[in-house]
Parts: structure tokens; C-alpha cells; sequence
């Protein structure tokens, strides 16, 4: 682990994303539904910056790239209503 956070190879780009988060999470204060989706679509960027650092000779690339684009094209999508 690199201390402080915020350092080291994806340090910037971990920082950024997390401040990302906490804007459109705060954004939608109020909106149970629409945090829930926020806080999924961050997570799945997480987990991809993960999955690529941990993938070094690149074998699972397109793999990662396709279920990043996956949830970004389900984020980009119009809203549907979470209620009954």
C-alpha cells in the first residue's frame, strides 16, 4: 500500500475518480435510486483500474475494456424509473 493515498502509478487518477464520486453522489442527495447507480458505475471503474493494474502483459485488455464499456454505455443510457 502507498501512503499517503493518492500516490504512486494510478495515484491521480484514483484521486480524480474519487472526488468524481463524492460530487454526483452529493449532487443527488435526496435521491436513494440515483446514488445506488452512482455508486455502481464508480465501482466498476474501480474494479477495472484493478483489474489492468494486476493484468501487466495486457492478456485480459479487451476483456476489461468491454465490460468498462458495457457500464458506461448502461450509464449513458436514459433513466428508468427505479419505482413500482
Amino acid at each position: 500500500m502507498v501512503y499517503p493515498p493518492g500516490q504512486g502509478k494510478s495515484g491521480d487518477y484514483l484521486m480524480q475518480l474519487w472526488r468524481d464520486y463524492l460530487e454526483q453522489y452529493a449532487e443527488s442527495e435526496g435521491d436513494v435510486n440515483r446514488q445506488i447507480i452512482i455508486g455502481s458505475y464508480h465501482a466498476v471503474e474501480v474494479f477495472a483500474s484493478l483489474s489492468m493494474t494486476f493484468d501487466r502483459e495486457g492478456r485480459y485488455r479487451e476483456l476489461i475494456d468491454r465490460g468498462l464499456g458495457i457500464s458506461t454505455k448502461g450509464n449513458a443510457a436514459p433513466e428508468i424509473s427505479m419505482t413500482a
